[in-house]
């Protein structure tokens, strides 16, 4: 019997004092952001 294998997403995430820089390899989008509350937030409300 095997067991189920449990697919993820990864994403790339670059940090450096002043951007995070995101990439998606699935959908091939790079995206950046501060390096400062303003930034995650913003980038914990991206789609």
């Amino acid at each position: 019997m095997s067991t189920p294998v449990e697919q993820y997403q990864w994403i790339g995430i670059d940090i450096s004092k002043d951007n995070l820089d995101i990439y998606d390899p699935l959908h091939q989008v790079h995206a950046q952001y501060l390096n400062n509350v303003e930034g995650v937030e913003a980038l914990l409300k991206s789609p």
